[in-house]
């Protein structure tokens, strides 16, 4: 499968089969994380795969009634290590870099056959403790890793010109 495939081609899954994810398989959703770009190159990110059932139960209460995620074989925990530095756009790097990093992961899982769903709504404080990361670390999105147990219809998405413009920001 190529990239354009891979993006034509992913849906958004809220619904698992049971079966595990070998841990050769998810190294190589990681791997693509771990190939996406940093800013200033200084891949500041922890990737954090959650297989066991009772890590699951010790973050469901800090996942806002998103239980979906927990029947998922894995979760993907995208954190940044270095959250303060903020670049010269605004932003802060770490948050842009996890966001990019889980983009290149989704796209890799879609290619192996694998399904994700971005998750957002989430107390990344009460994640991050579950999980026994340091105060520093801010865990940015979420991600249920696993096999697609849904009939997914087309997605209807907005023209192409809705989104463009050419040497100025225009709405029309």
């Amino acid at each position: 499968m190529d990239v354009h495939a891979a993006i034509n081609s992913r849906r958004s899954t809220r619904r698992f089969k049971p079966d595990k994810v070998s841990k050769s398989l998810i190294l190589k959703v990681f791997d693509a994380g771990r190939l996406a770009p940093t800013a200033r190159n200084l891949q500041s990110l922890k990737f954090v795969a959650v297989t066991e059932d009772a890590v699951k139960e010790r973050l469901r209460p800090h996942l806002n009634g998103q239980n979906y995620a927990l029947e998922a074989p894995a979760l993907m925990v995208i954190c940044s290590v270095d959250n303060c530095r903020v670049m010269k756009c605004g932003e802060p790097a770490g948050t842009i870099d996890a966001a990019i990093a889980l983009s290149f992961m989704m796209l890799r899982a879609e290619e192996l056959g694998l399904s994700t769903c971005w998750m957002g709504n989430f107390d990344a404080d009460g994640v991050r403790a579950a999980l026994g990361a340091p105060e520093t670390v801010k865990v940015v999105a979420i991600s249920p890793l696993g096999y697609s147990d849904e009939r997914h219809t087309l997605r209807m998405r907005k023209n192409l010109s809705e989104f463009v413009s050419f040497n100025g920001y225009y709405t029309e």
